[in-house]
């Protein structure tokens, strides 16, 4: 079975090796348009006798040196759009692959006894549990039996994929335990293993 890291490592060794090819020909691109630069101030500087060697050399360097410049601010941006669309591409993957499991008899289970355990976890004060649509219209009354009174089952409007969002009633604790969190925190690692790839 291909895991994420797998994917993630094959996505970076394409993008490695597309990187590196497209950079080895911009720069040679690049080095064939400097030269022609310098060579194209050496000829003014033959033609122009009153002008000074140094003056042309340092326009010759300071236009080449733009020319670098605005290869490599291209490239950089090329680079950071790679790794959007990498990341992008790898969480609508995990997120389809979600919605596909919260159809699953494995993610009932997890889900009611992840509600259950609240009874136990959260005996202090009154909360609110907030489901998706899907989950409340499907779950909602099996989950009510399940929570004692400290409890009250709530849909909530946007789409957390499934899982469950617990927020206290006077809204100073709030833990999410939706699968859109899960997604949303493995979207940071994600990122972060791109970036290192990238290095």
């Amino acid at each position: 079975m291909t895991t994420i890291n797998d994917k993630i490592k094959l996505f970076s060794k394409i993008v490695f090796d597309k990187i590196d090819g497209e950079i080895e020909q911009e720069i040679k691109s690049f080095e064939r348009e400097k030269e022609g630069i310098i060579n194209n101030e050496k000829k003014k500087a033959n033609e122009y006798k009153e002008k000074s060697i140094g003056d042309i050399s340092r326009k010759a360097r300071v236009k080449s040196n733009e020319i670098i410049s605005k290869a490599k601010l291209t490239r950089q941006k090329e680079i950071l759009k790679l790794k959007d669309d990498l990341i992008n591409e790898q969480l609508e993957s995990i997120t389809m692959k979600l919605k596909e499991f919260t159809k699953t008899q494995d993610y009932k289970k997890i889900l009611y006894s992840q509600i259950e355990d609240l009874n136990s976890k959260y005996a202090d004060k009154k909360y609110d549990v907030y489901l998706n649509g899907k989950d409340f219209i499907e779950y909602g009354e099996e989950i009510k039996k399940l929570l004692n009174e400290n409890f009250s089952l709530q849909k909530i409007n946007n789409d957390i994929v499934g899982g469950f969002i617990l927020q206290d009633k006077e809204g100073t604790m709030r833990i999410d335990n939706s699968l859109a969190g899960k997604i949303y925190a493995f979207k940071e690692n994600v990122g972060i293993k791109v970036t290192e790839a990238f290095k």
